[in-house]
């Protein structure tokens, strides 16, 4: 049986079935582009379609499947979006420590942050620090936000939406609480911003 990740080609799902894979895990990876993941991951897990809108993408992703990291995309603005699912899975949601050691972490829940809170204008100056580049943060308006990535960017609106909430719940002071809950699972210290920056500088420098 394996551990199912969905949203593997995000941020946080790639680095959950990476880990995983670490840990010996039989990983398999969901999304709505099988080619994408295969090319992100190559043959070390088995790549399989996986549409929370269409049912009929529901069986085979989970055929010999025990375990699940479950990440909501973000155009899928309500978690009921998830439900049927959920429902077709009848199984848990984890993350990589948890699900390689489903019994001890039965019945749980835990909010895994840094080891700091920043605000985006700290952020912008960590990766101008590493990159060498001058990375500012503009701070902008709701309504301009929104404007500019629907009708410059062509983003879908409903994915828009769903960011403009997220960054204004940011931005109201809903992510500045620190947790030692990634210490007390891994024994290990969350990595800081600017050693994931670091690790990943390539990317940044883009």
């Amino acid at each position: 049986m394996g551990i199912l990740i969905t949203g593997a080609s995000g941020n946080v799902g790639k680095y959950v079935a990476q880990e995983l894979i670490k840990l010996g895990e039989d990983v398999v990876v969901a999304g709505t582009d099988p080619m994408k993941l295969n090319k992100i991951f190559g043959d070390e897990v088995k790549a399989v379609e996986l549409d929370f809108t269409n049912h009929e993408t529901f069986d085979a992703a989970l055929e010999d499947i025990d375990r699940m990291f479950l990440m909501r995309p973000p155009h899928l603005g309500n978690p009921e979006d998830l439900y049927p699912f959920i429902d077709a899975a009848d199984i848990g949601l984890a993350i990589a420590t948890v699900l390689h050691d489903p019994g001890k972490h039965r019945n749980s829940a835990y909010t895994i942050t840094g080891a700091d809170a920043l605000d985006y204008f700290e952020v912008a100056e960590t990766i101008s620090k590493l990159t060498g580049r001058k990375i500012t943060y503009a701070k902008p308006g709701y309504l301009k936000y929104r404007n500019h990535y629907i009708k410059n960017r062509g983003l879908d609106k409903g994915y828009v939406n769903v960011t403009v909430a997220l960054y204004f719940m940011t931005r109201m002071g809903t992510a500045e609480a620190v947790t030692d809950e990634f210490l007390k699972l891994t024994g290990k210290k969350p990595k800081t911003f600017e050693e994931f920056v670091r690790e990943n500088i390539k990317e940044f420098k883009r």
